[in-house]
């Protein structure tokens, strides 16, 4: 199918690839792309707070007696995040190259890195709200905008949730399982 009057373009792919697939692919491969910026820039600012740091000056020490504990964490350890993310940027990037190119592997993969994304969106929602919720008073300080940054830590929570349980539920439609089947027996995958 593709885009009327433009046969042959990007969306349009390899004969058998519906539009929806090209979209999933072109999203995972361009996600992971901006992952792996972001990382680059997380290690940039882990490399200037460290020089900056080593000169007796620390820009965020002022700031992070008002931060919750799980900001004030990723502060803390801006190395191994970018770390994290730029291998999570990678393997998304890679997933979507496959899936794009109808990978057996690609759709598996895919749908693990949903299961993976969509608990770890419910395990730091879930602490997030339980740091904030501790009596010791050892949460986030109050501000004007306190109330605003938990609802939109669960709002973008709950968004991320459903993205991955829509993905999932996409990946197992028999639809999308036979596509992938039949193209890696052509291929010899």
């Amino acid at each position: 199918m593709g885009i009327p009057g433009r046969e042959g373009t990007a969306l349009q792919g390899p004969p058998g690839r519906p539009a929806p697939v090209a979209v999933t692919g072109w999203l995972c491969a361009v996600l992971g792309g901006v992952m792996i910026l972001s990382a680059a820039v997380l290690a940039l600012g882990a490399f200037a707070r460290r020089a900056l740091e080593e000169q007796g000056i620390d820009p965020l020490v002022s700031m992070e007696g008002t931060l919750d504990p799980l900001s004030r964490m990723v502060f803390r350890n801006l190395e191994a995040l970018s770390a994290i993310q730029f291998l999570l940027g990678i393997v998304t990037l890679v997933i979507g190259i496959g899936f794009l190119r109808l990978r057996f592997w690609a759709r598996l993969a895919l749908e693990i890195l949903a299961w993976v994304t969509l608990a770890a969106s419910l395990a730091s929602g879930a602490w997030g709200i339980l740091v904030g919720l501790r009596p010791d008073g050892s949460g986030p300080v109050p501000s004007p905008g306190w109330v605003a940054t938990p609802a939109a830590g669960m709002v973008l929570t709950l968004a991320q949730c459903v993205v991955c349980a829509l993905i999932i539920r996409y990946l197992r439609t028999e639809k999308i399982r036979r596509l992938f089947l039949r193209r890696s027996s052509l291929s010899g995958l």
